[in-house]
């Protein structure tokens, strides 16, 4: 089942519908989503799809004439392998008709690895030959710095050729807990904090399985879908792995401040900008900004926080890492039982998921314009606030869950996202518009678990400024008639 992928394929299919010929170039980490959506979006056109191999360069040429050859009728045309690439990508050209050929080459880096000529063979047979033809082409790769640093660059042979370029990124919340139909509105939002938005994770949970039984069998247990996943993304992409583990471990330790990293890691400030700045590229690392921070001061390394924005990530470094010498010896129960018994259990764990879900849910209502105003901005924000406790002035360090701005900025969605099973009531409210640094028209959303006390609801109906939200209708909420 494809789920999600609408402004990818509405975006894809721009390009198809054009009245010239298109060179477009997709990438992003491993396991994605590149090679569904392309195959999804070549389902219902004429289209040749090459997913290219770790072979030589004779073997690759072999294949990929097979598949053109029998473009057809699934049989092959001619009996021998083209001589040349440049007669493989002319054969390509000479089969394009009245409807759009596509030409999808997956994972291209591994094309072009023994045989970089292939990039000015490309090149040449676009220049005098494709680009006068009814053709789509699309090269996609996973190694970020191929795709980024070479291919897309001014010194590749390609350059100027490729139209535009898309880095697809993980699902976001609301499309991946759609893995999910089985699961309560809870189960959803913990298997999203645990496997974020990445299909191929999504894709191994079971729904007919818990939450905790997926956990094990899936992640915990030793040759499970999911155990080595972690070690494996960081020896593909990164040349020295042991050294972003260790930042990560620090981060997932609870070291959100630049200096903070740098201390724990025992890795001074300027290599560590550079490694950071690699793991935030590969979107492991994200640095967050206090809603309410210029434009002008986020080139300061210390005016953000760093988290870990890979939700799988931040799951195995909160109970697996530390766990791997039981987990090796197979001793599953017991890392489950640490999980169990954690300060506040895997609902305080996946607190911090479902801010971002809320915060999800506040961009897609503004999508559909049901909320108060137009939404300019979403964030977090974190910061000091003056107040006077029993008659003396008293500075205060504060943090919103979610802040959002109208266009004339002077009007604010300030929210309170509380994952649990308890009834949130007026006290949450009155904590809320305490912590309030804003001035102008305030609008209070909380969002809640366990549901509303009466009092909180029936403040809510006086008063529109206050908005409650259950879990259910953050849920649901992208969907035309939601149960």
């Amino acid at each position: 089942m494809f789920i999600g992928r609408q402004y990818e394929l509405d975006l894809l299919n721009e390009k198809y519908t054009s009245n010239e010929a298109e060179f477009y170039a997709i990438y992003g980490r491993r396991r994605v989503g590149k090679t569904e959506l392309l195959m999804h979006f070549c389902e219902d056109k004429p289209s040749i799809y090459f997913y290219c191999d770790e072979t030589t360069d004779a073997e690759q040429l072999s294949d990929f004439s097979q598949i053109v050859m029998s473009f057809d009728n699934d049989e092959v045309r001619y009996a021998a392998t083209f001589t040349s690439w440049a007669e493989a990508f002319r054969a390509v050209g000479d089969l394009c008709g009245t409807k759009k050929l596509v030409l999808v080459l997956d994972e291209f880096p591994y094309m072009v690895k023994n045989n970089r000529s292939i990039l000015s063979v490309l090149q040449k047979v676009w220049d005098l030959e494709l680009r006068h033809r009814n053709i789509f082409i699309i090269v996609s790769g996973s190694t970020m710095s191929f795709m980024e640093k070479d291919l897309l660059s001014e010194r590749n042979p390609l350059f100027g050729r490729i139209g535009g370029s898309y880095k697809l990124e993980p699902l976001p919340s609301l499309d991946a807990m759609q893995f999910f139909p089985e699961y309560s509105d809870e189960d959803k939002i913990i298997a999203y904090s645990i496997l974020g938005g990445t299909p191929y994770y999504l894709e191994r949970f079971k729904t007919d399985k818990t939450i905790n039984q997926n956990i094990e069998e899936i992640i915990l247990k030793k040759g499970a879908p999911l155990y080595d996943i972690v070690r494996t993304v960081l020896r593909e992409e990164l040349r020295e792995p042991s050294t972003y583990n260790r930042i990560i471990e620090v981060i997932a330790q609870g070291n959100t401040d630049f200096n903070d990293i740098s201390t724990a890691s025992k890795i001074e400030s300027r290599k560590l900008s550079v490694y950071i700045s690699t793991l935030i590229e590969l979107g492991i690392v994200i640095k967050d900004y206090s809603f309410d921070i210029p434009d002008a001061d986020k080139t300061n390394e210390s005016a953000g926080k760093y988290y870990l924005a890979d939700n799988f990530f931040r799951f195995w470094y909160r109970y697996a890492f530390h766990n791997k010498k039981l987990l090796e010896e197979r001793k599953t129960s017991k890392v489950m039982d640490i999980i169990k018994k954690s300060a506040g259990g895997i609902h305080s764990y996946a607190s911090k998921a479902f801010e971002t879900v809320c915060i999800d849910y506040i961009n897609e209502m503004d999508r559909r314009g049901k909320l108060p105003f137009g939404v300019l901005e979403v964030g977090r924000y974190w910061g000091k606030i003056k107040e006077n406790v029993n008659g003396k002035p008293r500075t205060s360090q504060v943090e919103i869950d979610l802040v959002a701005n109208g266009e004339d900025k002077n009007q604010y969605i300030l929210g309170e996202c509380k994952f649990k099973n308890e009834r949130l009531g007026e006290d949450e409210l009155k904590g809320l518009q305490a912590k309030c640094p804003f001035r102008g028209e305030i609008y209070y959303y909380l969002f809640s678990l366990g549901g509303f006390t009466n009092g909180i609801m029936e403040v809510a109906e006086r008063d529109h400024h206050v908005v409650l939200v259950t879990a259910h209708e953050v849920v649901n909420c992208t969907q035309d008639n939601p149960v």
